[in-house]
């Protein structure tokens, strides 16, 4: 598989903009391994993205190699984040669904639960002028931490700043530094 098959993924899942940063200067043709199985048969939206995810670990790890360790980022969400709601959140969603959760999979959680808190306090009522005004209420605990919305409906949760490392052989980003509550700069 080359960058292009995984475009060719990535556009049908929506994600061609995440992979075009990793095709900067990087040359394209990756030779995958017997642990890698070739694309599915049928072909599904689930595991073409399992497919992709495991691809591009695999591709991040052969083609930057250590080299990368240490790189330091922003996260909205880690699956290693250290809190009881986030380890019970990361063991079922592995076990449902056999592969670590990542931020797509946090995000679509989150909102679903901000959605449900709103509708909770609605008693059901999914009409804009009652739903929205409760879904500005909403104050919940999720696996990337607390979320609220701003007047604006945008989320209000916590920012990190991770690092790079690598342990018995995998890459995973370790949280260094919490911000809490972060907002939109645009808002203020």
């Amino acid at each position: 598989m080359n960058i292009g098959d995984a475009l060719d993924i990535a556009r049908g899942l929506g994600d061609g903009s995440q992979l075009l940063r990793v095709d900067a200067g990087i040359d394209q043709t990756v030779e995958l391994d017997e642990n890698l199985d070739p694309l599915p048969d049928g072909r599904n939206r689930e595991a073409d993205r399992a497919y992709l995810n495991r691809w591009l670990k695999k591709f991040v790890n052969r083609q930057l190699g250590d080299p990368v360790v240490g790189l330091q980022g922003q996260a909205l969400y880690m699956a290693n984040m250290d809190t009881p709601m986030n380890k019970k959140w990361v063991a079922d969603m592995t076990k449902r669904f056999g592969q670590t959760p990542g931020g797509l999979e946090a995000n679509s959680y989150a909102i679903t639960r901000a959605i449900l808190a709103a509708l909770e306090m609605t008693g059901g009522d999914d009409a804009f002028d009652k739903l929205w005004p409760a879904l500005l209420k909403v104050k919940i605990e999720t696996p990337q931490g607390p979320l609220s919305v701003s007047k604006e409906g945008i989320a209000i949760t916590d920012g990190y700043i991770a690092e790079l490392k690598k342990k018995d052989g995998k890459m995973y980003w370790e949280p260094i530094k919490t911000y809490k509550g972060v907002v939109d700069p645009r808002l203020k």
